[in-house]
């Protein structure tokens, strides 16, 4: 950081930093980060790079354009430490209108190391129409391609299998699709699998 001069402006940064760990998890909109950083756009840009230089954030892609469907093209951007970015919020409670995100950050997170320590080259991308339909994660493994979705929740239901039916439709090709969540059964609903979170891990191989 020092060799990029943000002592020229670490108050500048410090709201970036802040601002940034309240938004992870969300789609990546650099013009919307300065302006509540209070920061030009193109600081902001140079504050986000850095925060990928150092290891700081990732980003999950969106999974691809397509001439017959229109999906969300911004990425998503995660902490690489569900710890340090709690720490930057000054909250670790997990309340409901936070377990959400905090549960896509972890598994984000674990994803990311497991693939680091394997030494593996795994995309990680996004998919989400502009109908709503989404995926949370779409892993390619290079042998394999697994579209993740999920559930901060002990329940899952039907209507939580939109997103992965919607992907399955897209693509066109052979996938494993998974609903992960935070119960302990294993199930099948739909043809799809449903597993606890650690099971699901354990199944894309990271």
């Amino acid at each position: 950081m020092q060799a990029e001069s943000l002592s020229r402006n670490l108050e500048g940064f410090a709201r970036f930093l802040s601002i940034a760990a309240d938004w992870a998890g969300h789609h990546l909109d650099l013009s919307k980060l300065a302006a509540a950083a209070q920061v030009a756009r193109q600081s902001a840009a140079r504050y986000f790079e850095i925060l990928e230089d150092t290891l700081i954030v990732g980003r999950t892609e969106p999974f691809t354009k397509s001439p017959t469907r229109r999906l969300v093209q911004h990425p998503k951007f995660y902490f690489f430490d569900i710890g340090v970015r709690n720490g930057l919020l000054g909250s670790f409670e997990v309340s409901s209108d936070r377990i959400g995100l905090l549960f896509e950050q972890l598994f984000f997170s674990q994803l990311a190391a497991g693939a680091a320590a394997a030494d593996r080259d795994v995309r990680i991308a996004s998919y989400r129409t502009e109908h709503g339909a989404e995926v949370d994660f779409i892993v390619d493994t290079g042998r394999e391609v697994w579209a993740a979705e999920l559930k901060a929740s002990r329940h899952v239901n039907k209507t939580d299998l939109r997103g992965a039916h919607s992907f399955a439709d897209f693509f066109g090709r052979k996938h494993r699709s998974l609903v992960l969540y935070l119960g302990t059964e294993r199930r099948r609903l739909e043809g799809i699998d449903v597993l606890p979170w650690q099971e699901g891990l354990h199944a894309i191989g990271l």
